[in-house]
């Protein structure tokens, strides 16, 4: 699986905003100390973003939605390609990513 994939379907575990997709993420090794992973370049991330909707691996909820209700696939596509969505500061709302039962299996399996 690559970089950019792994990098979706982590943060769709964590829920975490579209705009969150780019950073610099910290991890931690068993032994405690620090390990980077460096950013990865909007396009890129974006491209693996697209088939994991499209697969079904993950989905978009607004976060203000208090149903967390699913964002359709065409207006989720649309969030993707819109600038506005991948800054915190000019989002005109947060749209966070969801793991879905599909994605979880993908995550699951072995690498290789």
């Amino acid at each position: 699986m690559e970089r950019a994939e792994l990098r979706v379907l982590f943060a769709a575990y964590e829920e975490a905003p579209l705009w969150e997709l780019t950073l610099e993420v910290r991890n931690y090794s068993p032994d405690g100390s620090a390990v980077f992973e460096p950013p990865i370049p909007r396009e890129e991330v974006g491209a693996a973003l697209v088939t994991a909707l499209s697969r079904g691996d993950v989905t978009l909820y607004d976060r203000d939605d208090c149903d967390k209700r699913d964002i359709e696939l065409e207006e989720a596509l649309r969030i993707v390609n819109d600038d506005r969505f991948w800054s915190a500061a000019e989002a005109p709302a947060a749209a966070c990513l969801f793991l879905t039962e599909v994605g979880l299996k993908r995550l699951d399996q072995p690498p290789g």
